[in-house]
């Protein structure tokens, strides 16, 4: 996985579609969803199927259900190598944002730099 975390917003049990699936499904579809998110690898879920549901503790038949159910509404695709992935997963993980950290973060530093050049200057 390419970092510790993954971009959830926090208006997400209000999201149409996982609202929905909560309440016609159940809890554990937002459970499942959101453990497909934070196993992702670019938005791929690398790990063996089985091991993720045992992961999430969701049983088998379970898990094969909520995994159609997520498939049919849209929230995760089977990519050609059979694969789940999450759709559009750039657009959220990626954008604006990160790039806006990523700024302050180099600013940030390289304010530390010049303080601690200052710092040795003045010794």
């Amino acid at each position: 996985m390419k970092g510790p975390w993954v971009k959830l917003w926090r208006n997400v049990f209000a999201d149409e579609v996982v609202s929905f699936c909560m309440r016609r499904y159940g809890h554990e579809t937002a459970i499942m969803w959101i453990g497909i998110l934070s196993q992702a690898d670019d938005g791929v879920l690398l790990m063996d199927e089985d091991v993720f549901a045992d992961l999430i503790q969701i049983e088998e038949n379970r898990y094969r259900e909520l995994r159609g159910i997520l498939i049919k509404r849209g929230l995760i695709i089977e990519n050609e190598q059979g694969l789940l992935e999450v759709p559009n997963w750039n657009e959220y993980q990626t954008g604006q944002s990160t790039e806006r950290a990523r700024a302050c973060r180099e600013r940030r530093k390289d304010a530390t730099l010049r303080n601690g050049c200052a710092t040795e200057k003045q010794r």
